[in-house]
């Protein structure tokens, strides 16, 4: 497999793995409410706030990690908020 290719198919087993059968028709992707509150706080103060959301951007862990190594973040802070249920009905 090309290294191009990689993240693609990273990304894939990513929202599988995350949302299972349900995430080819019934996924949503909300804004980062949080993020951005928090995000806001820091900002206020003089900071710089980048926000990254790999659910947004459909982006595997490996290539977050990458994504986040390259932007050399003085300190990073990772939020994850799970507002959904992993349930089917009948």
């Amino acid at each position: 497999m090309a290294d191009s290719e990689r993240p693609i198919q990273e990304e894939a087993i990513a929202k599988l793995t995350v949302y299972q059968d349900l995430g080819a028709e019934l996924t949503a992707i909300e804004p980062p409410l949080w993020c951005r509150l928090l995000g806001g706080y820091v900002q206020d103060r003089g900071y710089a706030v980048d926000i990254l959301d790999s659910e947004a951007e459909n982006k595997g862990p490996q290539t977050v990690a990458r994504e986040v190594q390259e932007r050399q973040p003085r300190v990073d802070e990772m939020v994850s908020i799970a507002a959904h249920t992993s349930w089917r009905m009948p």
